[in-house]
């Protein structure tokens, strides 16, 4: 954002024409000299990186006599300027004179997503305002991140014993060499689920950044693993709520959408869950500071269907670069997995799904008339909705949508609530390349076949393969045991670092839709 100011002297002489920046920073909330305080309650150090240079503009400077001065006034609380590394002022009225208009001005924050301003003001030799000029200081938002981002690191659990998950992390590692990392898992009690513990986010703004780690209320197994495997210089982890955690409050149940008209950095988006006249949603606390950074604005789906109720089960967002919104949102479909399944030999045996699901081919699926029928109801009751609401909150169109095949049942031990039959594709990890036009994309092996250690006489892989956007990398990876016998599967399993959205100007929220 810039503003363009005529800055007239109090006399209506001299004047200040120029088009001069926001000053726009990040809060200094990290611990860069690692002495256990965040920044802005620590003290600055020769590791500090986190403050916003602050640039006079030139012909300013080249207004000024040989014997005029520069004064700052800061009208808010909430952030600090410091002068050639000293700190001149930190609250509302503060005053400074800047003897060297060429000094280093650069400017603290204090918390996220505030704004401020500071007025420069030029005196003549004997200390009479000639003119001045009121800059705006903005702090930016907490920025969550979505698919078209590039992916620099993902992260899974690795076991060999209660969890015995080899055969997922060689996945990994084949798919992603060096942007991989596994965890122990037999560190975090055996819980593998590590989409569901953290998000990450970040705030960045002109070079400047800071890594964000949301802690969820889940506090599981996996609970102090942010303090030991992700703290440090540039790295922010903080918890927003508190209390009784739900399903709902796991960050499956969490996505961003990639940017669309009206939210240039993507929108939040979770699901509630239903029972009688009550609701289960993320900690209010939470949902409140996503509204607060204003950005990103969250709307909510209706996941009542799902045993476990997380919106990365049936939906998610690929790059295209041949889609003018640059993705696809792909979305689990009813009627395209009995559509699918009817090109199919009935006879085709699947021993994947006799053993564990009691399906032993084919026309054993098909042919089940309270599978169709509670399939039918899922699509009218809650797969057309979400449709419904993805055009309405986002725009989105039918050009838009891959229609992926999928059937649910309902899970054992969940009271008549689903999860997905066959792996569900949607559960994926995409690791978007570095220019986001496609990405590698990790998914769970559906052993939708009768030679169990075939992938390529995989009708399901086929098909899916066949619906993907061009410049997209298929992985498919086994994750049957640990992960799809458990309602959950290779996104659930996994979390993804991506390069951040540099904040650079401030839209006016006021269009978004």
């Amino acid at each position: 954002m810039s503003l363009l100011f005529l800055l007239l002297g109090c006399n209506g002489g001299t004047a200040w024409e120029t088009t001069v920046p926001a000053i726009i920073g990040i809060a200094n909330l990290d611990d860069d000299n690692q002495d256990g305080r965040t920044d802005w309650d620590g003290d600055i150090s020769d590791d500090e990186n986190d403050l916003t240079v602050f640039e006079i503009p030139s012909d300013m400077l080249d207004a000024l006599g040989k014997k005029d001065s520069l004064r700052i006034r800061q009208n808010n609380n909430g952030f600090r300027v410091y002068v050639n590394g000293t700190l001149k002022s930190n609250s509302e009225d503060d005053v400074f004179d800047i003897d060297d208009p060429e000094a280093d001005i650069e400017v603290e924050f204090q918390s996220l997503n505030t704004t401020g301003s500071i007025t420069v003001v030029w005196l003549n030799k004997n200390g009479d305002v000639k003119a001045e000029q009121e800059v705006d200081v903005i702090s930016a938002p907490m920025l969550l991140n979505h698919h078209l981002q590039a992916m620099e690191q993902v992260y899974a659990m690795e076991g060999n014993g209660f969890v015995n998950n080899q055969e997922f992390i060689q996945g990994f590692e084949t798919a992603l060499g060096e942007d991989f990392t596994a965890f122990d898992v037999r560190t975090y009690e055996w819980d593998v689920w590590l989409q569901d513990e953290i998000e990450f986010a970040n705030l960045a703004s002109n070079g400047t950044r800071l890594d964000i780690v949301i802690n969820s209320i889940r506090d599981r197994g996996l609970d102090k693993l942010p303090e030991n495997e992700l703290s440090g210089a540039d790295t922010w982890i903080n918890t927003w709520g508190s209390g009784m955690a739900t399903s709902q409050d796991s960050f499956g149940n969490l996505e961003v959408a990639p940017p669309v008209e009206g939210y240039p950095y993507g929108r939040i988006y979770y699901g509630d869950w239903y029972y009688g006249n009550s609701i289960e949603t993320i900690t209010e606390d939470l949902t409140d500071e996503f509204t607060k950074q204003e950005l990103q604005l969250p709307f909510k789906l209706d996941v009542t269907f799902l045993c476990v109720g997380h919106v990365d089960e049936y939906m998610t967002f690929v790059p295209d670069a041949s889609s003018p919104k640059g993705f696809k949102f792909m979305l689990a479909d009813v009627n395209a997995g009995y559509d699918f399944l009817d090109t199919l030999d009935a006879s085709m045996s699947l021993p994947k799904y006799a053993s564990d699901h009691g399906f032993a081919t084919v026309g054993s699926i098909v042919n089940d008339g309270a599978l169709r029928r509670l399939n039918e109801d899922i699509q009218l009751d809650y797969l057309d909705p979400t449709w419904e609401a993805m055009q309405a909150e986002l725009g989105l169109t039918e050009e838009d949508l891959i229609r992926v095949p999928m059937l649910f049942e309902e899970a054992v031990g969940c009271q008549g609530y689903t999860a997905t039959l066959m792996p569900s594709t949607l559960n994926m990890v995409v690791a978007t390349n570095a220019d986001g036009t496609g990405a590698d994309l990790i998914m769970p092996d559906p052993y939708f076949r009768s030679t169990v250690g075939d992938q390529s006489q995989d009708p399901f892989i086929e098909h899916v393969n066949g619906l993907l956007p061009e410049g997209n990398t298929p992985h498919w990876i086994d994750d049957w045991a640990d992960y799809h016998m458990m309602l959950g599967e290779v996104h659930c399993g996994s979390n993804t670092l991506r390069t951040p959205m540099n904040i650079e100007a401030t839209p006016n929220t006021e269009e978004s839709p």
